[in-house]
């Protein structure tokens, strides 16, 4: 896992969060197009937190030194995000997207920008913090 391949994940949820954002802010109904980008969204996500929890999460707490109340509720809020996370993929399937686009609506704008909160964080304190203790590359074949 590199940082370079991280970024590039965390870039590519961005612009699929924007689109997802822009569909539902449209007056106009577009379930099946929202549906569609956040299945993929969905898809990404899951594939970047299966390697991300095996590597970054318990790996950099330790090269950190981190005092271990700091190490808990930085794992604990991340807990909790993906728990909501898994509960709102679940509840708005394609079908559910288009069966309730009034309900879809504030529920997305409820989780995406917590979604966008930790990624930012991600970003900005513990990847960082992995590249300098050599826990990721920098770049890698990945």
């Amino acid at each position: 896992m590199s940082y370079e391949r991280l970024i590039r994940e965390h870039d590519e949820m961005e612009a699929m969060v924007q689109d997802i954002i822009a569909l539902t802010a449209s007056s106009h109904v577009q379930a099946a197009a929202a549906s569609d980008e956040l299945i993929r969204l969905a898809t990404l996500v899951s594939d970047h937190l299966r390697e991300e929890d095996a590597l970054i999460y318990p790996t950099i707490a330790r090269a950190m030194r981190m005092p271990e109340a700091e190490v808990k509720g930085i794992i604990s809020a991340f807990e909790e995000l993906k728990a909501d996370w898994h509960a709102y993929i679940a509840d708005w399937d394609g079908e559910c997207v288009a069966g309730d686009w009034e309900g879809f609506r504030p529920a997305t704008m409820a989780m995406l920008p917590r979604l966008r909160e930790r990624v930012r964080f991600e970003q900005s304190m513990l990847y960082s913090a992995a590249l300098q203790h050599g826990i990721i590359k920098l770049r890698g074949f990945d």
